[in-house]
């Protein structure tokens, strides 16, 4: 017998005898001792009997995939309502009418059908263990007529056999684990296309299933809050005397809430007291607002008393971390109150979403990440829900157990209760299958019941139109269940097309990814199946337009169902766009906003039913493709049906457009009064009303007319819908249907509008790299290019403000451009289209808008230096320094990294005449002269020979400077606005802020930061006068470069001092045009002016100025493209190869740990390491350490704790040298660090090491950058021998650098090194390579969170020493401590030094190490 017979069998069986002690009227205890499995055993003997004799007489011929009617549980549904009530007979049409509802059942005719029926009722009659169980046609008698009467069965318990009790154990209910994956997973197999793993995109909305299932996350994430929260709460305890009361209220408000978190049991169900913990933040937040009123009252003094209130004076320490501790308050009392914290004590939720917006497969996910991480769950689909009866008898069926609602949830919760982990049950889309008929009776009391449980959680998911049909707001508030929904890829949308089109191997397209449609995930993902199932790994040309987008959709789902194995018709009849067009058609013919299912059906079925064979199921298909999708509409307050629509709204708004223009293409009359499309524009509601439609007029009537649809209807061209609806168009419409006709449209009237102004430049950004776009970068540097300075910083520069975010044109294409994505697909024209809009991004007063885009123009262009050279000569003529600068920034980082090394010469070439080989002044930016100088000096040192005057491109270089004298008077009467005055306005502040902000030390009156830490120390190694400098550069910001307070004072007035929270990375404009005077004034002096050395005394030694590294005044290294290194906490273990895994022994005393020397790492095994091919290597330069694990709420260095850490240096001395050297290191203490150390440099980029000016100038014994160090006796002053360091460190702090998130450092090898062994930059930071493109070298800590260690491949390092004849001895340095705390007060208990020397002996490592 096939499983599916079983199974049916089994369950009719059951559903017999359930229905028959339900007639006889059982009680609970007489049931409980009914035999009910030898009944039920006797009914499936007679069932497989029926089925062997009728297959007898009807033989299976047929050879499909089809079952029989007698396998399927219709049948013996049917027979089982006839069989139990009196006065009727088995209806042959209606059971046969059943079947024809599954297309999978094999129809038997009335003939069939009876003589199975006959043979069933005789067999039972027959039958003498079932006693007088009476069947036949009339069914006048029930279906068990026991002989014998309620007593003599309750007489009979005694004897029921051993048999009876086997047969109940069998059926007891008793998962496992695997019990529980296997479901899970057969749950999420029939998911199908909906859960697609490898396209998982996490979103913030998947953490609330961390607070619900209570899982270690949950437990880490509320943990990191508390410990956050105290460890910025210690740090405003003070010891002052006016403040003691306060302290002391919030030392016992610490204390409550550690103790409340200790108190909490993670793996128990207790509520956790989320109330409780609130309290006591309301109660440490208000301590905490009266000591800072306290030192704000104190700080407001000391400032009244000096008359300066732009700065603190004393407790800015204080009152900054106090800020902290407020932010640390506010961020933990919104965790505490958002979902995934409710769930945590309530964990019942209905996910709402609507159709096609992720939620089966955010939960397939999360399911699975449960399964990964040993959380067990029930996952059950709406699809599993296939009848009206009770969804636990469902349940069941699909779980193949025997069991009751109570005994299955009960068993399951105390599977719960001992494993310490809350099990959920999920149900996904219960609107589907049945669930919508029957949830509405069931729901409320199957919530209630599961919430009995409290081990147990649950998660409804369903349709945002159908919750309240099932949910209705007043039972879900009664339930007191969470609801929360799920917006797809809202706010993520780029990144999760970046893994669509990655993971199909689609070519990205270029930036933004074409069309806004492309954020929806089931509409990405059917499009790139689309593409992948036509063969192709690239967007189609021709696919411009969403008329063609639409298209190329609609043919590929014609071409998927045109297959044999679908529907088997010629895909030349494209019939699923004729069953389109049929609905809408309908649609628009009747009015309606969606057209019925029963009637839809029809409607396609009329269609297409010429060209199929297979019937009525060709909507079904075509909803399962997402062309349609099919959703719950109510008619009245009582009544509701299912109606089907397009899939995606803009389609259907398309689709509707193409019908109307066809049908009405007069388009001159039809807009007007009378004409058929009036109605859609008639009032300002019908705009926003047919916001769609509008939206796709724009696009198609253009396309279809040659004119734009605002020219139709000329009434409402200025209406600011009609304006939203062009401008957003330019997206949308095919590139040959825009033109120069729009371009007075657009400057009056898109440009009246602020909305609009901000809109066009968002959406032209989204074309800017169309080659064949109007609107693309070439109509952008037209425009700008028209403009002042002062003029386009009022305009373009104030739009740049905030447009470094998440949803904006232009952080997608930063971000683009400066991914590492394959981008030799793009053609090098829409790459220089790309650029010209990322180089007019450097106009932005925004520091990480300006330098993420310098460093993104490096990633594009480094390796199309063509392309350089044509963008360079583009902005040739641009009158804003701050762009002219980083395009020569640019063009420097590009050379530094290409692989094009033969085009460096043209660009070198074309460098040298542009910037130094002219008979005017060399351009005076102090910043610009150096990337462009640096550019020819890099070509040269590669050996070639570009044909330039070196003398020209090194200072000083040619240029004037007029020093007349302008006093502090004559700049505040010329430019400072009274603030007293009646007509000074708030945005006047603008303008003083520059005076205020230029001030130096030493001029007269207040200084500013920028006067003082900026302008004066940029320029004191010159012999000028600062102050007078400072008034001349003022008046270049107001006269030459043209700042207005009419124009940029409400900008600069919003951005404030820029130091804010709020403001940061944002500066002024202002304070743009100070930075501009700086690199000018700079540029002009150092041609024309002494200067001394840096760190001369009074002056006293003059020195020629060679470049911006003395003095230090770079803002950006455009060579390295890494925004951070790897972070590393010890707190954190992870594994890594080179990384030792000592494990110590913490809970020993801290005098033990001080005092024994028998558990130091072993020192060989730090400096030789095997990667995961066992080809091994050596630590040059380490530094491991260990420590004791924190506690919660304290900083590790506040209390005292057990560390052990250890500094590995290494030093390369000649062969002749070694042994004395070896043994003197043998028997030191390094203790102190005494000893010569790598050293860095933060004035150096990154890829100028080894070859620039720049590392030379800072190569001398002055900057301790010798490569040879002479060792001596640290006692007696002895040489011992001299030794090379192979290691020196980058090290990138520049703190207005912000395209990097912190400091950047890393190790790198020597000049020795790297010329010795014939290393090679490589495209990845950190790693360098030998001739044969092999890594050799690297340092773990810039792509790993590891701490930094500097590896060198063991076989070819031993090779190059052996061949210089030289060895290499590494000295070891550690401790064992006991650190924080009061670990230097009186109770010290001192600590374990070790020091030694380490060194190969016939290719191993060996060595002393000495302790004390």
């Amino acid at each position: 017998m096939e499983p599916v017979s079983i199974t049916i069998i089994t369950y009719v069986s059951l559903k017999f005898v359930d229905q028959f002690l339900k007639e006889e009227g059982y009680g609970r205890l007489k049931k409980f001792f009914f035999p009910e499995a030898k009944y039920k055993n006797q009914l499936v003997l007679i069932i497989n009997q029926t089925i062997e004799e009728y297959r007898k007489s009807y033989p299976d011929t047929r050879n499909d995939n089809k079952f029989h009617f007698f396998q399927s549980q219709i049948l013996f549904e049917e027979l089982n309502k006839y069989l139990l009530f009196k006065n009727q007979t088995l209806n042959y049409n209606i059971t046969i009418q059943k079947f024809n509802e599954n297309p999978n059942i094999i129809i038997p005719t009335i003939e069939e059908l009876n003589h199975f029926y006959t043979l069933f009722t005789s067999k039972i009659k027959e039958n003498k263990k079932l006693k007088s169980l009476f069947i036949d046609e009339n069914y006048k008698d029930k279906i068990y007529e026991l002989s014998e009467n309620l007593k003599r069965i309750e007489n009979k318990i005694d004897i029921i056999d051993s048999k009876v009790t086997s047969i109940q154990s069998a059926l007891i209910f008793n998962p496992d684990d695997n019990w529980f994956k296997n479901h899970c997973e057969l749950s999420i197999l029939d998911l199908g296309k909906r859960y697609t793993p490898e396209l998982n995109f996490e979103l913030e909305i998947s953490k609330i299933f961390d607070g619900l299932g209570r899982t270690f996350d949950f437990k880490k994430s509320i943990t990191n809050q508390i410990d956050d929260l105290l460890i910025k709460g210690k740090k405003i305890l003070n010891d002052k005397e006016e403040t003691k009361e306060l302290i002391q209220l919030l030392e016992k408000n610490f204390d409550d809430l550690f103790k409340l978190y200790s108190q909490i049991d993670f793996e128990s169900n207790l509520e956790i007291p989320f109330n409780k913990i609130e309290s006591v933040l309301e109660s440490i937040e208000s301590n905490a607002q009266k000591v800072q009123h306290f030192y704000r009252d104190e700080e407001r003094k000391i400032q009244k008393e000096k008359k300066e209130y732009n700065y603190y004076h004393k407790f800015g320490y204080e009152l900054r971390n106090i800020r902290e501790f407020e932010n640390s308050i506010y961020d933990f009392k919104n965790f505490i109150n958002e979902t995934n914290c409710v769930l945590a004590n309530n964990p019942y939720l209905i996910l709402e979403g609507e159709a096609g917006i992720g939620k089966s497969h955010m939960l397939g996910d999360i399911i699975s990440k449960r399964m990964q991480n040993n959380y067990e769950s029930i996952f059950l689909l709406g699809q599993h829900f296939t009848s009206d009866e009770n969804p636990w008898i469902q349940i069941f069926k699909r779980l193949q157990i025997n069991t009751t609602s109570e005994n299955f949830l009960n068993i399951v919760n105390e599977r719960a209760k001992n494993s310490k982990k809350r099990i959920i049950i999920f149900i996904d889309a219960i609107n589907e299958g049945r669930g919508k008929y029957f949830w509405y009776d069931n729901a409320k009391s199957f919530i209630n019941q599961v919430k009995k449980y409290e081990y147990l959680g649950l998660v409804l998911s369903v349709r945002s139109s159908y919750k309240d049909l099932i949910f209705p707001q007043d039972e879900i508030k009664a339930l007191s269940v969470i609801e929360h929904r799920i917006y797809g890829f809202r706010n993520n949308e780029y990144e999760a097309s970046k893994l669509f089109f990655t993971n199909y191997g689609i070519q990205l397209p270029n930036v933004p990814l074409l069309h806004p449609e492309f954020q929806n995930p089931l509409f990405l993902k059917l499009f790139c199946e689309g593409i992948n199932k036509s063969g192709q790994s690239k967007i189609p040309d021709g696919i411009q337009g969403i008329s063609s987008i639409i298209n190329f959709f609609v043919k590929n789902v014609n071409e998927i169902l045109s297959k044999p194995n679908r529907f088997e018709y010629s895909n030349g009849l494209n019939l699923v766009d004729k069953s389109i067009s049929s609905i809408i058609q309908h649609k628009i013919d009747n009015d309606l906003r969606y057209v019925g299912y029963e009637k839809a059906i029809e409607i396609i079925e009329e269609t297409v039913s010429k060209f199929v064979t297979k019937k009525g199921i060709y909507l079904d298909e075509l909803i399962s493709e997402g062309i349609f999708s099919k959703n719950l509409f109510w008619k009245d307050k009582e009544d509701y049906e299912e109606g089907i629509y397009l899939a995606y709204e803009r389609f259907e708004d398309h689709l509707l457009c193409k019908y109307l223009l066809e049908k009405y293409p007069n388009l001159e009359s039809e807009f007007k009064v009378g004409g058929n499309l009036f109605k859609y524009i008639k009032e300002e509601n019908d705009l926003y009303f047919n916001k769609g439609l509008i939206d796709a007029f724009s696009i198609q009537i253009p396309e279809k007319s040659g004119k734009e649809f605002y020219e139709f209807v000329p009434h409402l061209k200025d209406n600011y819908s009609i304006i939203e609806s062009f401008v957003e168009s330019l997206v949308w419409r095919k590139v040959e249907t825009i033109n120069e006709n729009s371009e007075d449209y657009i400057n009056n009237i898109v440009f009246s509008f602020k909305g609009t102004y901000d809109l066009f430049w968002e959406t032209i950004l989204a074309v800017t790299s169309i080659p064949e776009h109007y609107y693309n970068a070439y109509s952008l540097h037209n425009h700008l290019m028209n403009f002042s300075m002062a003029d386009r910083d009022a305009e373009w520069t104030k739009f740049l403000k905030y447009k470094y975010d998440d949803d904006s044109s232009v952080k997608r294409l930063i971000d683009w451009a400066w991914s590492e994505d394959d981008k030799t697909h793009i053609s090098d024209e829409s790459i220089k289209l790309s650029s010209i809009a990322l180089a007019w991004f450097h106009t932005s007063t925004n520091r990480q808008l300006r330098d993420c885009s310098t460093k993104a123009l490096v990633s594009l262009l480094q390796n199309r230096i063509n392309v350089l050279i044509d963008v360079l000569k583009i902005f040739e003529k641009v009158n804003d320094p701050y762009v002219y600068e980083r395009l020569f920034a640019v063009a420097y980082g590009c050379a530094l990294r290409t692989n094009q090394k033969e085009m460096l010469t043209e660009l070198s070439e074309y460098i040298f005449e542009t910037i130094f080989n002219v008979t005017t002044e060399i351009y005076p930016h102090i910043l610009l002269r150096d990337y462009a100088r640096g550019i020819i000096e890099y070509n040269i040192h590669l050996g070639y020979k570009p044909n330039i005057k070196i003398a020209k491109i090194r200072p000083p270089y040619k240029s004037s400077l007029n020093l007349k004298v302008i006093t502090n008077d004559e700049i505040d009467s010329k430019y400072e606005l009274d603030y007293k005055s009646e007509n000074f306005k708030d945005y006047h502040w603008g303008q003083n802020s520059i005076l205020s902000s230029m001030a130096t030390e030493y001029g007269g009156k207040m200084y500013g930061d920028f006067g003082r830490y900026t302008f004066e120390s940029a320029l004191r190694s010159w012999d000028v006068n600062t102050t007078h400098l400072s008034n001349i550069s003022v008046e270049w910001i107001f006269e030459k470069y043209g700042y207005n307070v009419e124009k940029h004072g409400k900008f600069d007035r919003e951005i404030g001092s820029g130091r804010g929270r709020d403001t940061i990375p944002n500066e002024r404009i202002g304070k743009k045009y100070q930075w501009l005077a700086l690199y000018e004034m700079l540029a002009r002096v150092s041609d024309n002016f002494k200067k001394f050395e840096e760190f001369s005394f009074k002056n006293e030694k003059e020195e020629k100025y060679q470049g911006p590294w003395s003095p230090y005044i770079r803002d950006i290294d455009p060579t390295i493209l890494i925004k951070n290194t790897g972070s590393y906490n010890e707190d954190e273990k992870l594994n890594f190869w080179w990384a030792d895994e000592n494990v110590f022994d913490w809970k020993c005393s801290n005098v033990d740990w001080v005092k024994k020397n028998d558990n130091i790492p072993k020192i060989e095994s730090l400096i030789e390491v095997s990667d995961y091919e066992n080809e091994e290597w050596l630590v040059l330069e380490g530094y491991p350490e260990w420590a004791e694990p924190k506690k919660i709420g304290e900083e590790k260095w506040d209390y005292a704790h057990k560390r052990l850490w250890c500094h590995l240096r290494s030093y390369i001395v000649k062969e002749e040298e070694f042994d004395k050297f070896q043994n003197w290191a043998a028997k030191q203490s390094f203790m102190g660090r005494w000893m010569p150390e790598s050293r860095d440099r933060y004035e150096i980029f990154n890829r100028e090491y080894y070859w620039s000016t720049a590392y030379q100038y800072f190569n001398s014994e002055y900057y301790e950058g010798e490569q040879e160090r002479d060792i001596h006796d640290k006692e007696t002053g002895e040489f011992i021998s001299s030794v090379t360091i192979p290691v020196e460190s980058y090290r990138w702090e520049e703190e207005f650098d912000k395209s990097k998130d912190e400091t950047i450092s890393f190790i790198k090898p020597s000049l020795n090194i790297f010329q010795g062994m014939k290393l090679q930059y490589t495209n990845r930071e950190g790693e360098f390579n030998n001739s044969n493109n092999e890594l050799i070298c690297f340092d773990t800590n810039v792509y790993h969170n590891s701490k930094s260690f500097f590896l060198m491949k063991k076989k070819p390092f031993l090779q190059y020493l052996q061949e210089n004849k030289l060895k290499i001895v590494w000295t070891i340095l550690g401790e064992k401590q006991i650190i924080g705390g009061r670990t230097f007060r009186e109770d010290y208990i001192g600590m374990l030094e070790f020091s030694g020397a380490y060194y190969f002996a016939e290719n191993h490592i060996t060595g002393t190490l000495n302790t004390k």
